[in-house]
């Protein structure tokens, strides 16, 4: 064999240099790790991906209308009156959700246009407000537009608005705002139902019909609207407050509602001191600096979407009473606010079946405050439950909970291709951050449109080539200010949209196929070469690649085995395989003609001579 290399042409010695050469590339790229032949990949697909776009130019994009929108979600608790409009509890908050479909993309780099405005047709906006709207891919082509619908005030019978989509579709929604509605699932029991004479008992209340309880239903339903009666009124009563109150020995039947309990007064008193006083007080531990709080958003986000339990102690003050007089003999108390519309009252918290407790775990008295939809100062009272006259009043502050920390959804840096569409939307801490609308400004205001601005979700669509700046400021905090820099560019054939898949695409191609072909024309080309003094040459040349090809193969899959986080694999042993005959068919190919066309000049001599 040795032999045979003494005395041959350059050509086979160039011939094997080659082949060697790229036999050695094969196995030194099998035993690089997975970063550095992806890295090498990469490079591939970006050095293939440049001439493509270089000699295709920028590619023809269409930006995609809506198809059609509809109602995908409504939280409204009282759901919808006859005429098919919702029914909003005044003070409350609706979670709103439509679906909006789009015709399916013809290419990958398309877009959908996902611009949308809300106009105000019916009724007086000033009644009502739409909050923390947000609008997402939930599918290939297919949009969520979520949106809060808050109650503010009562005015007039029906309310109408209009979101439209891209100038294409719209959705119309009609609600009635409307008091809070009278309970009828409920379940009720009695604190105690044997009483001295002079003492006070609570009914307590568990609304039901909604799995967030008590505390949410009780904006909904108000209690003091169940009707209650009393069978002896000589004997007990009972007040708007759900207290019953024992006046006299004896036995009496109160109603309430659709319930009704036994109650028995003993001939015994409970101790009324002649003089007595009540203190109210705040607990430290509490959140002394009543904040506006829209309740529902904050549970849907603290539940719904970060998983953390709502902390009533985050967003509420503990409020104790107390009496100067130790040696009453009943200190239970009723508590109310002036405005129902500045702060809410809740327990101080719910038992395990979802019945409210009003004394905290060392038996005091209390109740939770709550700021609620209006700034402003708020008025707590106290009332002594045995004699009205023992009675007290702390006033609290009610403010809007302003931005600490602001988060933007695109980070700096960020590309997006001509014509395609960027949404952009802040999240705040704190979490019951009552503005989370933002601005956002261009340093150049010609090279993209803005829709959807002072609110809390903006759209930016680009319009020209370049290097700019946004500029997004909380409304809530005007110095929270984020700065980022965007770039726009072309849309080309190969985008950082498909470049992953185009990449993937050359690693198989150009990688592995590509790589095994060149190795088989070169090893063709070279025993080709090598083999000229036998008879059956062509045969041994496309025999010996061909067992060359498999075995590189196979090796070059068997070395990743043992390369850290790397694999081989049989289909890519098939695609070197495949990459390796391509190689011979393609070097017998223009070998054959080669001899056809050196064949014909022969002949064509020999009938010349």
């Amino acid at each position: 064999m040795l032999k045979r290399f003494k005395h041959r042409k350059p050509k086979v010695y160039i011939s094997l240099g080659i082949y060697v050469l790229l036999i050695f590339v094969i196995i030194f790229e099998s035993c690089l790790n997975s970063s550095l032949s992806g890295t090498h990949s990469d490079f591939l697909a970006s050095f293939y991906a440049f001439f493509i776009n270089l000699f295709n130019g920028p590619q023809a994009v269409e930006v995609i209308k809506p198809a059609d929108v509809s109602l995908f979600d409504d939280t409204t608790v009282l759901g919808q009156d006859e005429d098919g409009y919702s029914n909003i509890v005044i003070g409350t908050t609706s979670r709103i959700r439509l679906e909006v479909n789009y015709p399916a993309k013809k290419n990958p780099d398309d877009s959908f246009d996902v611009a949308y405005g809300f106009d105000y047709t019916v009724g007086n906006h000033d009644h009502y407000d739409i909050k923390n709207v947000s609008y997402n891919l939930v599918d290939t082509n297919k949009y969520n537009l979520v949106f809060y619908l808050v109650a503010i005030e009562k005015g007039d019978d029906i309310y109408k608005f209009k979101v439209t989509f891209a100038e294409k579709v719209t959705y119309e929604y009609s609600f009635h705002i409307i008091d809070v509605a009278t309970p009828t699932d409920f379940e009720a029991k009695v604190e105690k139902s044997n009483l001295k004479i002079g003492e006070t008992t609570r009914v307590l209340t568990k609304l039901n019909g909604d799995s967030r309880g008590n505390w949410f239903l009780n904006r909904y339903y108000d209690i003091s609207k169940i009707a209650r009666s009393s069978s002896n009124e000589a004997v007990a009563t009972i007040d708007e407050s759900g207290i019953i109150h024992a006046l006299s020995n004896g036995s009496t039947t109160i109603t309430y509602g659709s319930k009704s309990f036994n109650i028995s007064v003993s001939s015994e008193h409970i101790n009324i001191p002649v003089t007595n006083t009540i203190a109210l007080s705040k607990d430290p531990s509490s959140n002394d600096n009543l904040h506006l709080l829209d309740y529902d958003y904050v549970f849907e986000t603290k539940n719904y979407e970060t998983g953390e339990k709502y902390d009533p102690n985050e967003y509420s003050v503990l409020v104790y009473s107390s009496f100067s007089d130790d040696t009453l003999g009943d200190k239970s108390v009723s508590w109310s606010l002036d405005s129902d519309m500045k702060g809410k009252i809740s327990p101080y918290k719910y038992d395990e079946q979802g019945f409210p407790i009003y004394k905290d775990d060392l038996g005091r008295e209390c109740i939770r405050v709550s700021g609620y939809r209006e700034e402003g100062s708020l008025t707590l009272t106290c009332v002594s439950n045995v004699d009205n006259s023992i009675t007290n009043s702390l006033v609290l502050t009610i403010s809007e909970a302003y931005a600490a920390s602001m988060e933007v959804n695109v980070k700096d840096g960020f590309e997006i291709m001509l014509g395609d569409q960027k949404t952009i939307n802040a999240s705040f801490s704190p979490v019951n951050t009552f503005n989370s609308a933002i601005n956002v400004t261009c340093s150049t205001p010609i090279a993209v449109t803005i829709t959807g601005n002072n609110s809390s979700l903006v759209t930016i669509k680009a319009l020209k080539e370049g290097n700019y700046t946004l500029t997004v400021k909380s409304l809530s905090n005007d110095s929270l200010v984020k700065t980022i820099n965007f770039k726009i560019t072309a849309k080309q054939v190969i985008n950082e949209k498909n470049f992953g898949n185009f990449a993937s695409f050359m690693r198989k191609a150009a990688g592995h196929m590509g790589l095994f072909l060149v190795t088989a024309i070169s090893g063709f080309v070279f025993f080709y070469f090598f083999l000229e003094d036998s008879k059956h040459r062509f045969l041994l040349a496309v025999l010996l690649t061909l067992g060359v090809g498999i075995l590189l193969a196979g090796i070059s899959e068997f070395i990743q085995y043992f390369v850290p986080s790397r694999s081989g694999e049989i289909a890519d042993v098939g695609i070197d395989t495949i990459g390796t005959v391509l190689g011979i068919g393609l070097s017998s190919l223009v070998t054959a003609i080669i001899l056809w066309i050196k064949k014909k000049k022969e002949n064509k001599n020999k009938k010349e001579e």
